[in-house]
């Protein structure tokens, strides 16, 4: 049995996204590819939903591994922990359980941003960004 056009095109997307990891256009190829594979989960047969549905966790499972990595290192610059943040958030438009380490590591770039953002500002900005961070966690029960 062939696969429609929207999870093949789907799984090139991501294959893209994956190949172009860190970049922009690897952000634009993730999103193109999990709204595709949406609209699968939204359309077709049960076989084509059920390998939609294993595809987005297998791309999740992999690229939220390379940005723990990544995130790991502490001196990142400002755009590269952009474009790991736009790759989480991406996936949180996606089917599948969104873990609480997943919430955590979005956090954990976010700091590291508002450490970036605010340098050279007044500690006190600095310190309500981050009380307001940290209010925004306890919400989300991370």
């Amino acid at each position: 049995m062939r696969e429609s056009r929207a999870l093949a095109e789907a799984r090139r997307c991501l294959a893209r996204a994956e190949a172009a990891f860190g970049s922009a256009d690897g952000c634009r190829e993730l999103e193109r590819g999990l709204d595709l594979v949406a609209d699968v989960l939204a359309a077709d047969s049960d076989r084509e939903r059920a390998v939609a549905a294993n595809l987005a966790e297998s791309y999740r499972t992999r690229l939220y591994g390379r940005v723990d990595a990544l995130a790991a290192d502490a001196s990142r610059p400002e755009p590269e922990l952009e474009i790991l943040l736009a790759t989480l958030f991406a996936f949180d438009r996606a089917p599948g359980a969104h873990s609480a380490e997943a919430r955590s590591l979005q956090f954990t770039l976010v700091r590291r941003l508002i450490d970036r953002y605010y340098e050279g500002y007044p500690a006190s900005a600095k310190a309500r960004a981050l009380d307001e961070l940290a209010a925004l966690e306890r919400h989300a029960g991370g």
